[in-house]
């Protein structure tokens, strides 16, 4: 599902970095997208795939997002 950031001019418009879930492990991962614009995970510069950890702070353009994981290794909607 797209999320859009419209109220913040630095972020492009186009897939700026895609996050991901794999069911089998209960994983997030978030991956850069397609444009030049930095992104950041807990202060890291983002270049490959990563995994993405409750409570991460991902930053993007001048906005920065609390990552809240909906499952976890002890939960799932299942």
């Amino acid at each position: 599902m797209d999320v859009c950031l419209a109220a913040d001019e630095a972020i492009s418009r186009n897939a700026h970095l895609i996050v991901t879930f794999d069911p089998r492990t209960a994983a997030f991962a978030v991956v850069p997208g397609e444009v030049r614009g930095m992104v950041y995970i807990n202060g890291s510069p983002l270049a490959t795939v990563v995994a993405l950890a409750d409570r991460d702070i991902i930053e993007l353009g001048n906005t920065k997002l609390l990552f809240v994981a909906l499952c976890t290794g002890g939960f799932t909607w299942a």
